[in-house]
């Protein structure tokens, strides 16, 4: 038998989210806007590479390629969220 739990169960953090005091996701508006401008340069058709070194240089963050890989992959399924 599988068991789902859409919870924190320990371990790192998703980036985009926080953990809330019963131990559930919750939206991270600073680190989701990020995740927002990554989606629009894929878009845009821009590669990981350049999607990480144009996140890089507006966050002075060192965002990997394979990380901005992951990231995108991850939030696929999940439509743009408040384009203001």
């Amino acid at each position: 038998m599988i068991w789902f739990f859409d919870g924190f169960l320990g371990g790192f953090k998703k980036y985009g989210w926080d953990v809330n005091n019963e131990d559930k996701y919750v939206v991270c508006e600073k680190e989701m806007s990020v995740i927002r401008q990554m989606k629009l340069l894929k878009d845009q058709d821009h590669t990981y590479r350049s999607i990480s070194n144009e996140i890089s240089k507006s966050t002075n963050k060192k965002f990997d390629c394979g990380w901005v890989f992951r990231i995108l992959k991850r939030e696929e399924g999940t439509k743009l969220q408040c384009l203001a």
